[in-house]
């Protein structure tokens, strides 16, 4: 199943079904409901995805999964998976079915979207959120997320009661 289609299939947020936020970075794909669905013999007849690709590919969604927060660069994922631009770009398109970017991107809305989910309206802000989960860009961020989640991250805030303790 293409990635797109299985993000697409959630919807909004549910507070009923949302996620722990104790997630690990490493667990992340797991966490937003997708892993990859190659199986081993599909890995063995398709010429296209050699066990050399998915070892690339799989280097740079690890990778993409620990830094996600960070600035993430191309080229520190060239590094990391010892291959050029574009023989990593089409591994990973052609092993996840998403490209890198989006990806990235995914990962990093998801994880705003478990932050926003458990935060105290009273104890953060959208920004700072945004920011710590990798997003620089405010206004494109605001607008992602209402894209995929039905709803703006403000929003999203303001339905948190204040907890009392």
């Amino acid at each position: 199943m293409a990635f797109e289609k299985c993000a697409s299939d959630h919807g909004p947020a549910q507070t009923s079904e949302f996620p722990s936020v104790e997630v690990a970075a490493g667990e992340l794909p797991r966490a937003i409901g997708w892993a990859p669905t190659t199986s081993e013999k599909k890995l063995r007849d398709d010429p296209v995805i050699s066990r050399p690709r998915v070892r690339v590919a799989e280097q740079a969604l690890e990778y993409i999964d620990t830094h996600y927060m960070y600035a993430v660069h191309i080229e520190d994922l060239c590094r990391v998976t010892g291959v050029g631009v574009r023989t990593l770009q089409r591994c990973f398109r052609d092993y996840f079915q998403i490209t890198v970017s989006s990806y990235l991107k995914t990962v990093r809305l998801e994880a705003a979207r478990r932050e926003l989910f458990a935060a105290r309206r009273s104890d953060t802000s959208v920004t700072r959120i945004a920011m710590k989960s990798g997003c620089t860009h405010l206004g494109r961020f605001s607008v992602e997320f209402r894209e995929r989640f039905g709803q703006s991250p403000k929003e999203m805030l303001e339905m948190q009661a204040p907890r009392i303790v």
